[in-house]
């Protein structure tokens, strides 16, 4: 993976295992569109039809959260500066716990999309925008605190 001037660059294994993983993530989503019709309505694509467990909704939530760059940057933090970053992953299996025996069987019994929806029926809809608002803080500053690890 690194040429003789000192700098990284793909090798041949690299480009085949990247090529795969695009590759079976393209063809997954085929599959579903073909052999499964796809989402017709607006519920089916936004909530799968209510049909699915708590788990999945969790991961998918965690997953929208998780950046690209925290993706690629995780396994170089480990890689560079050893295992103890991981054990933020506890902190994140708790988190994921709560929310999957909690706050995702409230969601779904309202049959709601959001939180944010959650707190404008609950509360007040100023609450709603707060937290919104909160939330595009949050995610900024999120964004805006990484390091480049070179």
């Amino acid at each position: 993976m690194s040429s003789d001037d000192g700098v990284v660059a793909f090798g041949v294994v690299d480009w085949v295992v990247f090529g795969a993983m695009l590759l079976i993530s393209a063809l997954t989503g085929i599959y579903h569109a073909i052999h499964k019709g796809g989402q017709k309505t607006t519920s089916q694509y936004l909530v799968a039809d209510r049909n699915m467990g708590c788990v999945p909704i969790a991961t998918s939530y965690f997953v929208s959260f998780v950046s690209a760059i925290a993706v690629l940057g995780f396994p170089t933090e480990v890689y560079i500066f050893g295992m103890q970053f991981s054990l933020g992953l506890i902190g994140i299996l708790f988190g994921v716990s709560i929310m999957v025996w909690t706050f995702i069987p409230v969601i779904r019994g309202l049959e709601i999309i959001s939180v944010y929806e959650y707190m404008s029926l609950r509360f007040h809809f100023i609450l709603r925008i707060t937290a919104a608002l909160l939330f595009i803080v949050l995610i900024t500053l999120y964004m805006g605190d990484r390091k480049s690890v070179v």
